[in-house]
């Protein structure tokens, strides 16, 4: 189905599918989808989701979607792929260098779901309201009777200081 919808094969009712010998000239987009690999590695399920709503986003738009999970060589991503990206979304942040990068070379760039709250200058950003799933979370277990609840994540996250937040507010 992907083959046919990106044109690459094509069918034809009652003879079957082939390839298409003719050249696709979409004048697609290569858009690049970046997270950090120990990010990725974390919370695959959540940001496995992301990357499926970018993905069906690309295809219906017939652009190209490059997936990149970012480790230490990070500074050096555009010199050392052959990627050349017309636009870049970016899950839980990555390193200033990066976005540098980006910047010198004009790119459309989009922050999704930043894990720490930081100010970025013309940058589109797209946040998820994780405090409110906190606070809901705590106030929840609370009534349930439970009186020693912990965190495990980001200190500085929007769920960091909900969870702080909410406890105080809950005595």
């Amino acid at each position: 189905g992907e083959l046919i919808s990106s044109g690459v094969l094509f069918r034809t009712v009652g003879r079957g599918t082939f390839v298409n010998s003719k050249p696709q000239s979409t004048g697609a987009y290569q858009i690049a989808f970046l997270i950090s690999e120990d990010l990725f590695g974390f919370a695959e399920s959540g940001y496995g989701r992301i990357l499926r709503g970018v993905e069906d986003a690309c295809r219906r738009a017939g652009d190209v979607l490059v997936f990149r999970s970012l480790g230490s060589e990070s500074g050096q991503l555009l010199s050392n792929t052959s990627m050349n990206p017309d636009g870049v979304v970016i899950v839980g942040g990555v390193r200033r260098v990066v976005l540098e990068q980006f910047r010198k070379l004009e790119l459309p760039v989009v922050l999704v779901d930043l894990l720490i709250q930081s100010k970025s200058e013309n940058i589109e950003t797209v946040t998820i309201d994780y405090a409110s799933g906190t606070r809901l979370a705590v106030e929840r277990l609370r009534q349930l009777g439970h009186e020693q609840i912990g965190f495990i994540g980001f200190a500085g996250s929007e769920k960091y200081e909900a969870y702080w937040q909410s406890l105080e507010k809950l005595g």
